[in-house]
């Protein structure tokens, strides 16, 4: 099927429509002598008169009644391939690197991500354990959620959610070491570190950071909780993370005479134009509750 074929056909369409030439010209942003031209043609080619013409009137012959219905169906038809063929750039795609902590492990998380996939099913989605909002300025991730809070004019700083950490332990390492009550407390005993994070052997409690040490780190957010569970220490996580093991009484909350303090996550991304794979997962992410990005399921 040729492209002038097609003209003809939308030419024919057009006549039939308006009831004659002139008008179907200015549709179509053709002259009237190519449009009758195309017409004639077209009745050459099937061997049939489409068209009964007089000076002042168009009317479809019994064949041009036939021919218009598929006609019309074949300019659809063409119509719509053309749209879908064009839509398949249009159409998020591609590659996109989220960089998260490691504490956001949760099935709840990665159930949020997949129904972010089930929208933009052309989305390659890679998920790495990252924080420094230096990978966005590197170019090795496209978004980033981090309890770091820094001023970087190139890069957009959005709030994502507010945490309350605190510091638990098992029952066993309480009755066996007892538990602290107050920040001073916390060199006297085993505080199982998380690295790998801004915060260097540093716990944030009543809004400052405290240095704390161990004998047990690692850059594993999971391998410290279970550390914990078997009671090697002290553990500082947000109280979301863990209500399941709070609910069970492996862990018990540590109340200091310091109150704990509100932690903020932010989503981190470079400016974007509004459509990109970046900006449609960070309004994914900031519509999600608080339980779609922590609670376990």
């Amino acid at each position: 099927m040729s492209l002038d074929f097609l003209s003809c056909l939308q030419g024919f369409v057009a006549v039939a429509e308006y009831k004659g030439f002139s008008q179907a010209a200015r549709h179509l942003h053709v002259s009237t002598p190519m449009l009758t031209n195309q017409l004639k043609r077209l009745e050459e080619s099937l061997g049939k008169k489409l068209l009964h013409r007089t000076t002042r009137h168009v009317a479809l012959t019994e064949a041009g009644e036939i021919y218009l219905l598929r006609a019309k169906k074949i300019l659809a038809e063409v119509q719509d391939a053309r749209n879908e063929v064009c839509q398949l750039e249009e159409k998020p795609h591609g590659v996109l690197t989220l960089g998260v902590p490691n504490s956001f492990n949760s099935s709840a998380f990665v159930k949020r991500l997949i129904s972010f996939l089930e929208k933009y099913p052309k989305i390659q989605l890679q998920v790495v354990e990252e924080t420094s909002p230096t990978a966005l300025l590197e170019g090795s991730i496209d978004l980033l959620i981090s309890e770091i809070d820094v001023k970087e004019k190139q890069l957009i700083k959005e709030p994502l959610l507010t945490i309350h950490r605190s510091i638990y332990a098992a029952p066993k390492y309480i009755k066996k070491h007892g538990a602290p009550k107050s920040i001073p407390d916390l060199k006297n005993h085993n505080c199982l570190i998380v690295k790998g994070s801004s915060l260097k052997n540093e716990w944030i409690l009543a809004n400052k950071k405290i240095p704390v040490t161990g004998n047990y780190s690692s850059t594993s957010g999971m391998n410290i909780l279970y550390a914990g569970l078997e009671g090697l220490g002290l553990i500082w996580c947000a109280d979301i993370a863990i209500k399941d093991e709070i609910n069970k009484g492996k862990l018990v909350e540590i109340k200091l005479k310091d109150k704990p303090t509100a932690i903020k996550i932010y989503l981190y991304h470079r400016p974007v134009h509004r459509g990109s794979n970046i900006q449609l997962m960070a309004e994914h992410l900031k519509n999600a509750k608080l339980s779609d990005l922590w609670e376990k399921t």
